[in-house]
């Protein structure tokens, strides 16, 4: 999940106080968190990748026009950047992102994105999140950043 932050106008990575990235599990399979204690972890995005195209194998995949990940999956900076606890359907699973945001702000190329790595990776049947597509905006990932007063 990348958000466009040049946008916003922020040019001071200090004004911001914190940052949170919401995304809205929809439903799961059974067992999609089987242990209470789970929880989910985001990492950054080391390349640049298409959103209408990503797949496991590509970062772009436009016939004529592919490039292939370094490592199937992704390429990410293993380092987690925020874990939360695995949401229950029908909620919201939110990471505290304030760092990984400060860090855009100072170097907008460094921009690429946020990976989300579940925890039952292995173990579970899945999961399913709305998406930047989803009909229902309201319930398309978020990012809230409340800037610091002056």
């Amino acid at each position: 999940m990348r958000f466009e932050l040049s946008s916003l106008g922020i040019t001071d990575a200090e004004s911001i106080e914190s940052a949170e990235l919401g995304f809205y599990f929809i439903s799961g399979g059974p067992g999609s968190c089987p242990r209470d204690d789970d929880e989910d972890s985001l990492c950054v995005i080391t390349r640049p990748w298409d959103s209408s195209s990503v797949t496991w194998n590509y970062s772009k995949a436009i016939p004529g026009d592919t490039v292939k990940w370094n490592s199937p999956g992704g390429d990410f900076n293993r380092e987690q950047v925020s874990v939360a606890q695995c949401a229950r359907p029908e909620n919201w699973e939110t990471f505290n992102v304030t760092d990984a945001v400060k860090g855009f702000i100072a170097k907008p190329d460094s921009n690429k994105g946020f990976i989300f790595i579940a925890d039952t990776a292995s173990e579970a049947p899945g999961r399913t999140f709305h998406s930047e597509f989803s009909q229902i905006t309201g319930l398309r990932p978020r990012m809230i950043i409340n800037l610091k007063t002056k």
